[in-house]
């Protein structure tokens, strides 16, 4: 996966410089919206294509402004622009992670304490009111993140049982 835009080439799988990315922009330091730094030990920097590099200043004393947040490392399988997320985005998509390999990814990714349900677990969107296989979840990374939803969208928070379901009206909600 290449990132497009300032960092460009520079965030790949496997690196393990610590990554953040710029929610919030301060005039002053001359950060956009979408950027992504890594901390060279000592300074935040920016490195573009031709590597030049530009320093924000001190870690924490940048950190400390709010304008940053720590990326997710890039997991190592391809990104395909996806349509929930925008272009302004750089680096963003839904990963294609292949059936092999899915279950662990589910168990990198799996916020709770203890095993996640298996492949094969059905399991129901609250968001979407739908029913799904756990086996059918997508990861989608937008905004330095990985993010684990159920192929209707709705975060894994939103997993339900499926005893909790009942299945959407097929009809208009007045019929």
């Amino acid at each position: 996966m290449q990132l497009k835009g300032p960092s460009a080439g520079r965030m790949k799988p496997g690196d393990h410089r610590p990554f953040y990315f710029v929610l919030a922009t301060r005039r002053a330091l001359g950060i956009r919206f979408g950027e992504y730094y890594f901390s060279d030990g000592r300074n935040l920097v920016l490195e573009s294509r031709g590597q030049s590099k530009k320093i924000i200043g001190p870690v924490r004393e940048v950190l400390d402004t709010g304008c940053f947040k720590p990326c997710d490392p890039l997991l190592e399988y391809p990104l395909v622009p996806h349509a929930a997320i925008g272009k302004d985005d750089a680096g963003s998509g839904r990963y294609l992670i292949p059936k092999a390999d899915r279950t662990k990814v589910l168990a990198r990714l799996w916020l709770y304490v203890g095993k996640p349900p298996r492949l094969s677990a059905t399991r129901f969107d609250l968001i979407a009111e739908r029913f799904f296989k756990v086996g059918d979840f997508i990861v989608i990374r937008q905004c330095g993140s990985n993010f684990l939803l159920s192929p209707h969208g709705g975060a894994v928070i939103d997993w339900a049982p499926a005893s909790w379901g009942k299945p959407r009206p097929t009809a208009g909600l007045f019929s």
